[in-house]
């Protein structure tokens, strides 16, 4: 599927900004772009079974995530509106005209370590994060107050 138009701005954006890129062979370019947002998720406290974990990834910033949008709809909800529903273009549009994020600037999602149990190389074939939208956080870690006036 090409490119959805609400996130075609900044996808060519991004394919123009210098960031790093893995090889033109190893991507879509004119296809959908992900991610739209990520959240911190490293040392992420839980508690399973009434035993204190640090998790990391997306079992910990999906469900984080989820639970930011459903306040957000509740708030909506409980205020006379309309759920949000197919949130990406609301979200594009919100997150191109103010800081509904905490914009990732550094960093990348490259690899410096093979997978023992994959028996599978490191690579270093990866996307660099930049200003904006970015393949590896999306418009960065999600803004709650910022998120909830922009889409109220």
């Amino acid at each position: 599927a090409p490119t959805p138009s609400w996130q075609a701005t900044q996808v060519q954006a991004y394919l123009n900004s210098g960031a790093l890129l893995p090889p033109v062979t190893e991507f879509n370019s004119s296809g959908r772009a992900y991610p739209d947002i990520t959240a911190l998720a490293h040392h992420f406290m839980i508690v399973e079974n009434g035993e204190v974990l640090s998790v990391d990834g997306t079992s910990a910033s999906a469900p984080l995530t989820a639970g930011i949008f459903a306040l957000i709809n509740d708030n909506i909800f409980n205020n006379g509106g309309n759920p949000l529903g197919f949130l990406n273009p609301a979200l594009y549009t919100a997150a191109a005209s103010s800081s509904v994020t905490q914009d990732v600037i550094y960093g990348n999602n490259t690899t410096t370590e093979g997978s023992f149990i994959l028996r599978t190389p490191c690579t270093t074939a990866g996307y660099g994060a930049t200003s904006g939208w970015d393949a590896v956080s999306g418009f960065g870690s999600p803004n709650y107050n910022a998120l909830l006036s922009a889409l109220q």
